[in-house]
């Protein structure tokens, strides 16, 4: 009962993109995709945290959908086997992803406690500014070029 690995030679990792590869690059992809989706909703809800206005049930929501996704997201990608230089790739990106992960948290927790003023919105505009957005945009932008 060994169909499904019977047969099967292990690859060497090469480089990013391998022809026999290309359902882990796509995969990757996809999780890149949706976490840059959500990276620019999570922005959103950051911005309207740090601006000292109570939020409101739809922002709470908001935040646990938000909370389930990058939760979700971080599980599937430090799960995903990838060989070479796909692996740096993926544990950048899954640093990048538990990072918006603790922002939305700290974030929705410290709405509870009275505090002054509070900046949590961590935009930024290049890539090579280092903010945690544009690397995981420049991430996927890189791996999606790659593909093509």
């Amino acid at each position: 009962m060994r169909w499904f690995g019977a047969g099967r030679a292990q690859p060497e990792p090469e480089s990013v993109l391998r022809e026999d590869d290309s359902l882990g690059v796509l995969a990757l992809l996809a999780v890149l995709d949706e976490a840059v989706a959500n990276a620019d909703r999570a922005e959103g809800l950051l911005e309207r945290c740090s601006s000292g206005q109570r939020l409101g049930a739809a922002d709470a929501r908001a935040g646990l959908a938000l909370r389930v996704a990058f939760t979700q997201l971080s599980r599937w990608i430090e799960g995903m086997p990838c060989p070479g230089d796909q692996l740096l790739l993926r544990d950048h990106a899954a640093c990048l992803i538990r990072y918006y992960l603790l922002m939305v948290s700290t974030a929705l927790d410290a709405t509870f406690v009275p505090s002054g003023s509070r900046h949590i919105a961590i935009r930024g505009g290049r890539p090579e500014s280092g903010t945690a957005a544009t690397a995981l945009t420049a991430l996927r932008d890189e791996l999606r070029e790659a593909a093509t």
